[in-house]
């Protein structure tokens, strides 16, 4: 299995890529955000894993 990063996942293309990807179930997928807010909520056993992207 592979990890994959996606940015921009919490709508639009990033987040289309995101759901493909962890569909195949053949990636674990961290899909980031710039807000948290925005992105779709989660549960550990789906295959998206969601965070916000930080700056430091």
């Amino acid at each position: 299995m592979r990890n994959v990063v996606v940015t921009g996942g919490s709508r639009g293309i990033g987040l289309a890529i995101a759901r493909r990807l962890a569909a195949s179930r053949d990636y674990d997928v961290i899909a980031l955000a710039r807000r948290e807010g925005e992105l779709p909520s989660r549960k550990r056993n789906d295959a998206c894993t969601s965070a916000p992207a930080t700056s430091r």
